[in-house]
């Protein structure tokens, strides 16, 4: 029995520790890459603010050719979804938050078993005439009580970055074509 009780103890004592430490890390969790295309800004823009065209560059799509996906009774502008299930993709939804544009696109993401994040895409002038910097970001919150997600963020750049490079190279490659 008293096994049982210094078990118990520190069992209670490590995980009021990582949720303690949890609390010292940032709430806010955001990663990020962009690229210059040398194509004009509508013709990024008609291809990430319309979610059916999303099946021709997403990383997640390429990467993952069973992926059953489904559209709301709208695929462009605010209010634009759509959600999928795969077997390398798992579950989720997307639904458009804010449009301006030729100048942004941002999703609302939920990933069945993870919360939700925020995608943001962001069209500006590139430095080259004709040019426009596209740059992608995934942010995400963790508040109380979930702290232990905050751990998440550490983690962001080596699980999103990449995705995030492929998708805009994707991208680059689908609009050259």
């Amino acid at each position: 029995m008293k096994l049982f009780k210094q078990v118990l103890i520190a069992v209670f004592i490590l995980t009021a520790s990582v949720y303690f430490g949890a609390a010292f890390l940032p709430a806010e969790m955001k990663v990020g890459r962009y690229i210059e295309l040398q194509v004009p800004a509508e013709r990024v823009f008609e291809q990430i603010s319309n979610l059916q065209n999303w099946n021709r560059w997403s990383p997640w799509t390429t990467n993952d050719p069973g992926i059953q996906i489904t559209y709301g009774a709208e695929v462009t502008g605010i209010g634009a979804s759509y959600s999928w299930s795969g077997k390398g993709s798992g579950k989720g939804k997307m639904q458009i938050v804010d449009w301006k544009k030729n100048q942004l696109v941002q999703s609302e993401v939920e990933f069945a078993d993870h919360g939700k994040s925020i995608f943001t895409w962001t069209l500006e002038p590139g430095t080259h005439r004709d040019s426009v910097k596209v740059t992608w970001q995934v942010s995400t919150h963790a508040r109380f009580p979930n702290l232990h997600l905050r751990y998440l963020g550490l983690m962001m750049e080596p699980i999103f970055g990449p995705w995030l490079e492929q998708g805009l190279q994707n991208l680059a490659k689908h609009l050259k074509a």
